[in-house]
């Protein structure tokens, strides 16, 4: 009895003492399970934080590519309509001296009505072919005077055709001697061109002068506004 006495106190110390071992080592596994949880709470609060604040960079971003987009918009549309506002003072401003223009173009050809011999020199070109902003058209035929309305350059142009030979004729302005031409010193008709530039004043006359015999159709003139 004393012997199994002995042993199962034996026993018991090991049991304690292999408890007290058993004890030691889950808390010792408590504590290293415990610091694991610890850095895995750790880990997740970092993770977290660092996708927050990649989400954060992202929008900062989106944001200002979002303002530089509507920058670049805005931008095109001022260009746009400051490129179209441009365009269209262009445009009126070409229309304007367009109209202008048309406005102040004049212009006339006509021809002698009947071959004659003209009493005061000055030619009538009574047949009007062609004319274009002439108000006094009809002093201009009755007088073969060309009278100014519009101030500018103008181009005088005729062909008298006639059998007379070696005649002077003229293109006078307000009785002046602007120009001079002569019928040919052959036997046949001829025709006999001349021309001239002059500027003009408002109530300035410009004609033809001639004195000798001068041929129906084939003689003409025109006079037209070039500037």
């Amino acid at each position: 009895m004393e012997m199994h006495k002995e042993k199962m106190e034996r026993w018991v110390v090991k049991i304690e003492s292999l408890c007290s071992k058993v004890e030691e080592q889950i808390k010792i596994w408590e504590n290293t399970f415990s610091s694991k949880l610890y850095k895995m709470d750790e880990a997740v609060n970092k993770t977290e934080i660092f996708v927050k604040s990649v989400r954060y960079i992202q929008l900062q971003e989106q944001s200002r590519l979002n303002k530089s987009l509507q920058e670049i918009v805005e931008n095109i549309e001022i260009r746009s309509k400051n490129e179209t506002e441009l365009i269209g003072e262009h445009m009126n401003s070409m229309l304007e001296s367009m109209s202008s223009k048309i406005e102040e173009f004049m212009a006339v050809t006509a021809c002698v009505s009947s071959s004659q011999t003209f009493p005061d020199y000055v030619v009538r070109f009574s047949t009007v072919n062609f004319k274009e902003g002439i108000d006094n058209l009809d002093k201009f035929k009755s007088s073969g005077k060309f009278i100014c309305e519009i101030p500018g350059l103008y181009y005088i142009s005729a062909h008298i055709y006639t059998n007379t030979q070696g005649y002077g004729f003229n293109v006078k302005k307000n009785g002046v001697n602007i120009a001079t031409s002569a019928s040919g010193s052959g036997s046949t008709d001829t025709t006999n061109p001349i021309s001239a530039v002059v500027e003009l004043q408002p109530k300035d006359t410009l004609y033809v002068y001639a004195g000798h015999y001068i041929y129906a159709s084939q003689s003409c003139m025109s006079i037209m506004k070039i500037n």
